[in-house]
Formats: C-alpha cells, sequence, structure tokens
C-alpha cells in the first residue's frame, strides 16, 4: 500500500492500512469532489487500485490500538485513533480556518493558502494542489466531533514557492 509516514504509524498502532483525505488529495490521484480514489485516473496510468488504502474523514476512527502496540509503547489497548490530517490542513483548522470567507496562509519552504468553502469548488491552475478536509463545522465550530465531519470542505492551494503563490492570490486567478 502507499502510506505516508502517520499512516504508517497508525498502521503500526492499528493493524489497520488507511490514510485521510487531506493526505489522499496531495497525491493527484484522489478525487476530492467525491471523496475518493479516482479510479479512472489510476487505471490510466497503470495504478492499481489496491495499492491505495481506504481514505477517511479525519474524525473519522480508523482503528484502535493493538495489544502489541500497547506493550511496545505503553498506549493503552484499545484506545481509538483517528485518520487525522496533513500537517498543513490541520494547521488551518488549527488557527481556526474554519468558516467560508475566512482565508489564511502559511509561508516557508512551501506557500500554501486556505479557504474553507461549504462545497466543492475546483480551481483551473493545474499547478495548484488541491486538499480536502473535513474536521470541523463551517456552521458550527464548536460542535461535537460525531456533528462535524460532514460540514467543512478546504480550498488548499500550495506551490513550492511562497512568492508564487501570492501572486497567485493576489491576481484572482484562485476565484471560482
Amino acid at each position: 500500500k502507499v502510506l505516508l509516514p502517520k499512516d504508517w504509524l497508525r498502521w503500526k498502532l492499528t493493524g489497520e492500512l488507511s490514510t485521510d483525505v487531506s493526505d489522499a488529495s496531495g497525491t493527484a490521484v484522489f478525487d476530492c469532489e467525491h471523496r475518493r480514489w479516482a479510479t479512472d485516473l489510476l487505471d490510466e496510468l497503470d495504478l492499481p487500485r489496491s495499492w491505495w488504502p481506504d481514505a477517511a474523514e479525519s474524525v473519522e476512527v480508523t482503528g484502535r490500538i493493538t495489544e502489541e502496540a500497547s506493550t511496545e509503547t505503553g498506549l493503552r489497548s484499545g484506545i481509538p485513533v483517528v485518520a487525522g490530517a496533513g500537517d498543513q490542513a490541520a494547521s488551518a483548522v488549527g488557527t481556526g480556518l474554519v468558516r467560508e470567507g475566512m482565508i489564511g496562509a502559511a509561508l516557508g519552504t512551501s506557500g500554501v493558502i486556505f479557504a474553507p468553502t461549504e462545497r466543492w469548488r475546483p480551481m483551473a491552475d493545474q499547478f495548484l494542489m488541491l486538499s480536502s478536509l473535513h474536521s470541523v463545522s463551517i456552521k458550527n465550530p464548536r460542535a461535537s466531533i460525531s456533528e462535524r465531519a460532514p460540514m467543512v470542505r478546504q480550498r488548499f492551494a500550495a506551490r513550492t514557492s511562497a512568492a508564487a503563490r501570492t501572486r497567485w492570490w493576489t491576481s484572482g486567478e484562485h476565484s471560482p
């Protein structure tokens, strides 16, 4: 299976192979709008679907700490482990970017701009990475975890050049 580092750790802790939608969307073979692997693209690229783990919503429990992992780590067996999120997607939620109309940027090795939306809006720029995250309700950010999952979608645009990212935003190319 294709696993990112946090997914590998989750597998070692739970014995379950999965990823989350934010990291899956960064692979370029994930259908962000329908929140599933883009099987037509995988077929075109001759990449077997069996290589790709199930993609879960960020707050979804994807496994529980196994007895073996408990012995090795000291964590109590049976503790639920959620899908989580990629670092930038989690950072956006952590800084409060959870309502449509809000915009945030992170500039460093890459330049990332976040804009939460109530529905999926694809962008035409082929050089942007689009991402999905479903972890906070944009209608009620204080909702319980079970109430949050079906609510938020983020437009997550990243380029490796922070300067290029700011030009993209100021030029208006981000508009739907």
